[in-house]
């Protein structure tokens, strides 16, 4: 299970709820608003750090957010071949999951 705050970033729980662990990352500081999953990636949108990306159930997360103003991601979906972020403020942004490493199924 993952949860994100207000402040503080993202908490892992792999015991259902019953103990939560700091994720490591850059999210002391930020806030979590939205997470995505495809396959075996599970996306985060934050404020003021943008969009990051974890390949390993949310224990170590990497920002991807080439082409992306750090800004508010409010949002986040991912279809069949995109990631897309929604923004407070900045419209959507769109990447491709082929360029996102292990993101593709």
């Amino acid at each position: 299970m993952l949860a994100g705050t207000e402040v503080g970033g993202i908490y892992i729980s792999y015991d259902h709820g019953g103990y939560w662990t700091h994720a490591s990352g850059v999210f002391s500081s930020s806030r979590v608003y939205a997470f995505a999953m495809r396959g075996s990636s599970v996306f985060a949108g934050t404020d003021p750090d943008g969009v990051h990306q974890s390949t390993d159930n949310g224990g170590h997360w990497s920002k991807i957010n080439t082409g992306l103003a750090l800004t508010e991601v409010r949002a986040l979906t991912v279809d069949e071949t995109n990631i897309y972020a929604g923004t407070r403020g900045k419209g959507v942004w769109v990447r491709s999951l082929d360029e996102v490493v292990g993101a593709k199924e």
